[in-house]
């Protein structure tokens, strides 16, 4: 059911930002700005002209996420994930306001009013496109769109379903629509859920945490010191696999209370592999590509290889079948997922 449809030309994005006042400067720059810092001008720009903007009004003023937080505030974070992570984009939004915010306001000054927007407005822009848009697929073009009145919904950890299935965008219509999903009495508040989030990611997002939320998890990785003797091969072999090519910072969590993540677990196996491990699987290729060999050797050699690469083969397998069965939570889903491309 339908509770609310905004028009799509009522939203803020790139293309609403290229056909703005801030037209200009956006032909000159074409090809060298990322769209986010597009509409992190285009929110900067709008704010500052205050009533006089029309999506000004209805953007936040403030923000309580941490990297708005002071010092001894700040500090009662350290150790975490959210510090750490927190500490790393307050660093990043200098270095990106610095060299690319603060030398384009000075290249177009008739543009941008006296003063020119300030690091923290840059800090506050940021936060606005990180809490408030949402992504949408439009003409096949993926884009970011702030959207009135869409943006003001609150979060709700028991709700079990994707941010796209309350938040759709219609094509053929060229609106964003609300969709409610359970049956609500009167003056009931619409809540949507933002995503399967922890605490710590909705206060580092957010800069709020729900009691009682189940959902948690820490990013923990391990990695080859680089002292190892074997580093180049350890290093190699996480690269070759998508399961260890790449440690992620995203809240999602490896190590969750309940469980480990698999992709720890086959971080942490490559990186304490042993040397005669590493012999053993060096050999077993080298000598099954050797000439005379006995014939028992030459089957040992194989059954060996093809174990491993079916122990392989397993844990990739596993990692699609939660993949499949995350994104579709359903109670008649069997397992395993029959369905699932392997």
């Amino acid at each position: 059911e339908h509770t609310l449809d905004i028009p799509f030309r009522l939203t803020m994005n790139v293309h609403s930002a290229l056909s703005s006042d801030l037209a200009p400067l956006f032909a000159s720059e074409a090809g060298t700005l990322a769209d986010v810092e597009i509409l992190a001008l285009h929110l900067m720009y709008e704010k500052h002209k205050g009533f006089a903007s029309f999506w000004a009004p209805s953007l936040p003023t403030t923000f309580d996420t941490p990297i708005f937080w002071n010092d001894d505030q700040f500090a009662a974070l350290q150790g975490t994930n959210v510090s750490l992570l927190a500490a790393m984009m307050k660093q990043q939004i200098v270095a990106d306001y610095t060299s690319v915010h603060s030398p384009l306001f000075q290249k177009y000054p008739a543009l941008f009013r006296t003063p020119s927007p300030t690091m923290q407005e840059y800090k506050w822009a940021l936060s606005v496109i990180w809490s408030r848009a949402f992504g949408i697929t439009r003409g096949g073009e993926y884009l970011q769109v702030l959207c009135p009145a869409m943006d003001m919904f609150n979060h709700d950890v028991l709700l079990n379903r994707p941010l796209d299935d309350f938040i759709v965008f219609n094509e053929q219509a060229q609106t964003l629509c609300h969709r409610l999903h359970v049956d609500c009495v009167a003056n009931t508040p619409l809540n949507i859920c933002y995503g399967p989030y922890s605490n710590a990611k909705l206060l580092y997002s957010y800069g709020f945490v729900v009691p009682g939320n189940h959902r948690r998890g820490i990013d923990f990785w391990v990695n080859v010191p680089t002292n190892d003797r074997y580093y180049k091969l350890k290093k190699s072999l996480l690269d070759s696999n998508p399961l260890t090519a790449h440690q992620t910072y995203d809240f999602d969590g490896t190590l969750l209370g309940h469980t480990i993540s698999e992709r720890l677990l086959a971080m942490a196996r490559i990186v304490l592999m042993q040397e005669d491990e590493i012999h053993a699987r060096n050999n077993d290729v080298a000598q099954l590509e050797a000439s005379a060999l006995s014939h028992q050797l030459t089957f040992a050699l194989q059954v060996r290889i093809e174990d491993k690469q079916v122990l392989e083969q397993s844990i990739a397998t596993l990692a699609k079948w939660k993949a499949y069965l995350l994104d579709h939570p359903t109670d008649s889903l069997v397992y395993p997922p029959r369905d699932c491309p392997v």
